[in-house]
């Protein structure tokens, strides 16, 4: 009997509670409706006040108020205008300043190549300049070189005269040593051998110094040969073999000695001959690079103006006849200084 009265409660309640929820929704529904509702009323209170306001007569308020309104839209007009005014004043500078932002970039450029140019002139004349200062040395010279050949010159007509004189003594030393050898009778083998081991090793000094002084070689076979001789006269004859051998050896030395001196007539010719080419090529070289300077500094020169010259027509060509060419205030060429 509880059990069903507890379900009928529970039932009871439940339908409670729905028919509760069921209120409440309605009931906000309805307050939705209300509020939409008075919202609406009060859009229509204004309208109405407007269409009041609209209808009735104008105020001073009224036209004081439209009077401002038309103020400000005179001055939001004169406003706008004045800003277009600005902004268009600024693009006619700017358009204005264009030409002279190029020029000025332009003439940077020119003053870095000419910087740079003068850097590589002032190398290459420093090079020049070191190259001549070498050249002008005072072992260099015209005239040092001049000395020096006639030093050489004076050289070669001593050795000349030197190798007549050795000649001529050779002559005298042969005719005595003929003289003696057809006085004179044999000697002694060993005596012999001596003098002929002295005079191969005189050739042999003689020719290993075939540079050096001929005169003193000369002198030096005279002296050997006439030594040779005073032995051959104080000792005793020689045969006619030794004789024929002895004549054959002095022969040999005059021979040797006129080849010694050949030898350094012809040494010293060579030594003049390069000098003189040494000397011609020198000044050939320094003819060729003050040529090769010249040139450049004239090229240098030619790319300078040139550029300079662009410059100009550049500038003209951006600008026409507006690039100002002259100061406004001193009257002097702007490009005067570039030239």
């Amino acid at each position: 009997m509880l059990g069903c009265l507890d379900a009928v409660t529970g039932d009871a309640l439940r339908s409670f509670h729905e028919a509760l929820h069921q209120a409440q929704t309605s009931l906000q529904r309805d307050e939705e409706r209300l509020y939409t509702t008075s919202q609406v009323l009060q859009t229509l209170v204004l309208e109405v006040e407007q269409l009041k306001a609209a209808s009735a007569p104008s105020s001073p308020d009224s036209q004081r108020r439209e009077a401002l309104q038309a103020e400000k839209m005179k001055l939001s007009y004169q406003t706008r205008n004045q800003r277009d005014s600005i902004a268009a004043n600024a693009e006619h500078i700017q358009r204005l300043k264009e030409p002279r932002v190029a020029l000025t970039e332009t003439v940077n450029d020119l003053r870095l190549n000419v910087k740079a140019l003068r850097r590589q002139y002032a190398q290459r004349a420093a090079q020049v300049h070191s190259f001549l200062a070498q050249f002008l040395h005072p072992q260099n010279t015209l005239d040092s070189l001049r000395r020096q050949l006639a030093q050489l010159q004076e050289g070669r007509a001593a050795s000349t005269a030197a190798v007549a004189d050795a000649r001529k003594r050779l002559h005298q030393q042969q005719t005595e040593l003929d003289a003696l050898l057809s006085v004179s009778v044999g000697k002694e083998a060993p005596h012999t051998e001596s003098c002929e081991a002295q005079n191969d090793e005189t050739a042999t000094i003689n020719i290993s110094s075939g540079g050096g002084d001929t005169g003193a070689t000369a002198a030096g076979i005279s002296h050997h040969v006439r030594s040779c001789g005073d032995d051959t006269v104080d000792k005793a004859p020689l045969s006619a073999a030794e004789q024929y051998a002895e004549a054959t050896r002095r022969r040999s030395a005059q021979v040797e000695a006129q080849s010694i001196a050949a030898a350094a007539q012809a040494a010293d010719e060579a030594r003049l001959q390069q000098a003189r080419a040494e000397l011609k090529e020198t000044v050939w070289l320094l003819c060729h690079a003050i040529e090769d300077v010249d040139a450049a500094q004239q090229r240098e020169q030619k790319t300078y103006r040139d550029a300079l010259n662009s410059a100009v027509s550049g500038a003209d060509g951006v600008g026409g006849a507006g690039v100002l060419q002259r100061c406004c205030r001193c009257n002097n060429d702007l490009f005067d200084g570039f030239c």
